[in-house]
């Protein structure tokens, strides 16, 4: 839960919030959550939980994106680098 959601809640109910108070939050999370559920994927000795929360959809093409910027690099230019290394290692 965001941290503002969660602090909410503890003054709220007068203890941390579980998965037990989502309804009160996200009344429909728990039915996405069961069309998406989380995944753990392990590479080396890195260990990564994804938790789908909603699903969103870009209103422009990739090269327009400015919604997202990585290490001073939009989408379009980080599908630009992916590709690059793909090619080279494929």
């Amino acid at each position: 839960m965001d941290s503002e959601v969660r602090q909410e809640l503890t003054l709220a109910l007068g203890r941390l919030p579980n998965m037990t108070d989502l309804p009160r939050v996200a009344p429909d999370l728990r039915d996405f959550m069961a069309d998406f559920p989380s995944c753990k994927i392990t590479k080396d000795e890195v260990h990564l939980k994804y938790i789908p929360t909603r699903i969103s959809a870009p209103d422009r093409p990739l090269d327009g994106m400015r919604n997202l910027e990585l290490r001073g690099r939009y989408p379009a230019q980080l599908y630009e680098e992916f590709q690059r290394a793909r090619n080279v290692n494929g």
